[in-house]
């Protein structure tokens, strides 16, 4: 396990500089699919590493795509996840984040980019239904996000301390709302339905570019998010496969600058996303995820997600008997 995450971390630093950054609606590290860790007997210890490359070189106004190739943003991210089941229905997962991003525009030639350790989550869960067999279930979960990401990075060739959305934090506490419902369909016990709502309440940093003792506010838009998700499994041998497709709603408002709205922030946005699980073990897997938009309309004009791609891998660890509560 030590030595994968080396590698992920090598890799990460080696890549060419040139491909690297985020985007101006997201505020930070990305959430989405990579939060939530499957539910776990009792005393079950995981662990899901994963690399996540977000490109966003479209550029829209409103739901118009431009033919201008004058923006480009990109975000590059490590992602740790951590989680421990007390019992049956109690279950808590942390989230950490490297974190590095990177804006061009052609118009100035400029490039500005930044890395650095980005927030971290805590999401505590609770399985409030499961029938007798597991085909249903509906677990729930609250959190808050830590402040840990730096908020005034300087890159050496930059002019000025870059916008807070390609700094690695947002300088705010943050609450996190997060809701899961599973279904097995009974004329396929192999497949599941599974349905994942996530909203975030960002929190105000009322630090964001000081002089003196004068200083601004900033608060990332509100954040809620909804994905309906159908997975399979096949056997091929001995090893196990699960295919899985979903589809990811997405609705941000805009962003607040000294409680202003601030123009080119907010959207809402419609994404597909294929992925394949590839089970080594009946408890190590390997995983990727590509995500595809099929629909956006942002605020006046701003960069819009052209792909999304995730690699990951799972590991699970059975530390004692499970429980039964």
């Amino acid at each position: 396990m030590l030595r994968l995450l080396l590698a992920f971390v090598v890799i990460f630093w080696l890549l060419p500089h040139s491909i690297l950054a985020q985007a101006c609606c997201s505020g930070g590290v990305p959430v989405s699919s990579n939060l939530g860790l499957p539910a776990s007997a009792a005393n079950t210890f995981q662990v899901n590493l994963s690399y996540d490359l977000n490109a966003l070189n479209t550029l829209k106004t409103g739901t118009k795509t431009e033919r201008s190739q004058e923006r480009k943003r990109e975000t590059q991210s490590i992602l740790l996840e951590l989680g421990y089941s007390f019992s049956k229905r109690f279950s808590i997962d942390a989230f950490f984040a490297f974190v590095q991003q990177e804006r061009f525009i052609l118009l100035s030639n400029g490039l500005t980019a930044t890395r650095g350790l980005g927030d971290a989550f805590l999401l505590f869960k609770y399985n409030l239904f499961q029938n007798q067999d597991a085909s249903t279930s509906l677990t729930l979960g609250l959190g808050p996000k830590f402040p840990l990401g730096a908020t005034d990075f300087f890159p050496k060739d930059a002019l000025v301390i870059p916008n807070l959305d390609l700094q690695a934090g947002s300088g705010a506490w943050d609450a996190l709302f997060w809701g899961q419902f599973t279904q097995t369909m009974p004329a396929r016990p192999s497949m599941n339905l599974v349905v994942t709502s996530i909203y975030s309440y960002r929190g105000v940093f009322d630090e964001y570019l000081c002089i003196s003792e004068d200083c601004n506010t900033y608060q990332f838009g509100r954040d809620f998010q909804l994905m309906l998700g159908i997975s399979d499994r096949i056997n091929l041998g001995t090893k196990l496969l699960d295919p899985s497709l979903s589809l990811r709603y997405r609705q941000v408002t805009q962003d607040l600058f000294n409680a202003s709205p601030r123009p080119s922030t907010g959207g809402s946005f419609v994404f597909v996303a294929p992925s394949l699980t590839f089970w080594l073990n009946p408890n190590a897997s390997l995983s990727t995820n590509l995500e595809l938009p099929i629909y956006a309309k942002v605020r006046d004009t701003q960069v819009s997600p052209t792909y999304r791609l995730t690699l990951g891998f799972y590991h699970k660890f059975q530390l004692g008997r499970g429980g039964k509560i």
